[in-house]
């Protein structure tokens, strides 16, 4: 990221910090980073490490495309009531227990999450533009 876009960043870092009440301590607590940390991210001082947005998407449904570009909204609700999300309909697909049983733990992983977020990343870096044409797109 560029200097611009880190100030950027930390101002709507610290936006959605304030849209859920919580002061700096609590926000840092719960993210499993310092206040200081916390400060110098929304200050643009520092930059996020890969584990902090693993936390804020898992710990508050943050859209991240909004936190990291400024668009869409600042909150990620995947499911309204009565949807059926993709995990779902895998799992609905499977026939034996104790493989769905498996698969629910498998998908609810942190490990597995961070590991595919992980690789989402590396892939990202790749496919950036078209990435961002896409999620536009779907923004629409």
């Amino acid at each position: 990221m560029n200097k611009k876009s880190i100030e950027g960043f930390g101002k709507r870092l610290k936006a959605v910090r304030k849209s859920l009440g919580h002061k700096q301590k609590e926000f840092a607590k719960r993210l499993n980073i310092s206040v200081t940390t916390l400060s110098d991210i929304e200050t643009g001082k520092s930059h996020p490490r890969f584990n902090f947005f693993v936390n804020i998407a898992y710990e508050y449904k943050i859209n991240l495309y909004y936190l990291l570009f400024g668009e869409g909204e600042m909150f990620y609700n995947p499911r309204q009531e009565g949807d059926e999300t993709v995990v779902e309909d895998f799992l609905a697909s499977i026939d034996s227990t104790d493989e769905r049983e498996f698969f629910k733990c498998f998908l609810n992983s942190r490990l597995v999450r961070y590991h595919s977020l992980n690789n989402f990343r590396e892939y990202y870096l790749e496919k950036e533009k078209q990435i961002k044409q896409d999620m536009k797109k779907t923004l629409k």
